[in-house]
């Protein structure tokens, strides 16, 4: 890696958590505001539930973005390690959602 690439990293791991951040915050303040309004709504229901889904894929995005990240630097050890978190965490959404 050069010495760019820790920043270059961060800044784009940085973005992919703001961007999920404020998907997340866009949707949740949309349900809430529609279901004050409304409380039968399924539109309200939907965007609520859709907020919460983005907020659960947020880290899932991170970890898989910085696997690619790692195996673009050829960092093999890294790439398994955090192939190994992505591994776990999907697993326990799985596990979660299947119950």
């Amino acid at each position: 890696m050069s010495e760019r690439a820790p920043a270059d990293l961060d800044e784009l791991l940085g973005r992919v958590l703001t961007i999920g951040s404020q998907l997340t915050m866009l949707l949740l303040a949309a349900g809430f505001t529609i279901a004050i309004w409304a409380p039968d709504s399924r539109l309200a229901a939907l965007l609520i539930h859709l907020g919460l889904l983005a907020l659960m894929v947020t880290p899932v995005a991170r970890v898989a973005t910085t696997v690619i990240a790692f195996g673009r630097a050829r960092q093999w050890l890294l790439v398994t390690c955090t192939t190994l978190v992505l591994v776990l965490l999907l697993v326990s959404f799985l596990t979660a959602f299947l119950r």
